[in-house]
């Protein structure tokens, strides 16, 4: 600690040494080139990010619309949703794994419901939905139809997805999210609305 108080000292008081007088003015551009500091000894100023554009989301074909499948407690019923086949396996695999994983909760919770539901769709393979039952997991959020069949994209449940995911994932802005104003997403160290 002391020897950093007096390497301060040293600079502070090293810095406050007058500047010599400059004896002549220097005319020529021979004497000016010669005055100036070299590159390598030129003080360089500290690089400031530019602020990046924001991430926009993709233009795709198509826009968002809200649904009401109401709640499908039985394959039968997700067979019955006006919805795409590979999103009726989806949702008929989710409900089966979160059955199962309420057996856990069944002393605690009786006759708990577990039920899929869809809220909104778009036509170039997105859907807004939830399969929950009464243990702290589920599915509830943002689906996307990919190569093998369709998956969870974002979770309501957890942290809000990087923005740069949502626009390489082609997700069109403007996602209805019945829980909340919109579909959010982080960005720079902040969230906005997709």
């Amino acid at each position: 600690m002391r020897r950093a108080g007096i390497l301060i000292a040293a600079l502070v008081l090293g810095g406050c040494t007058p500047a010599p007088e400059p004896s002549e003015p220097m005319t020529s551009d021979a004497s000016q080139a010669a005055a100036a500091p070299s590159p390598s000894l030129a003080p360089v100023a500290p690089a400031s990010a530019a602020p990046a554009e924001p991430v926009k989301a993709p233009t795709v074909e198509g826009v968002w619309q809200e649904v009401e499948t109401g709640a499908m407690t039985s394959d039968e019923a997700i067979d019955a949703a006006p919805l795409p086949d590979g999103l009726r396996a989806f949702l008929k695999d989710a409900l089966l794994e979160e059955v199962l994983a309420s057996e856990e909760w069944s002393e605690e919770f009786p006759d708990c419901p577990v039920e899929a539901r869809v809220t909104a769709f778009h036509p170039a393979g997105f859907a807004v939905g939830s399969v929950l039952g009464c243990g702290p997991y589920g599915v509830m959020g943002l689906l996307g139809e990919a190569e093998g069949g369709w998956e969870e994209l974002a979770s309501a449940l957890v942290e809000p997805p990087e923005c740069a995911e949502l626009a390489e994932a082609g997700v069109p802005a403007g996602v209805p999210y019945p829980w909340d104003e919109g579909l959010s997403c982080v960005e720079g160290g902040a969230w906005r609305y997709w």
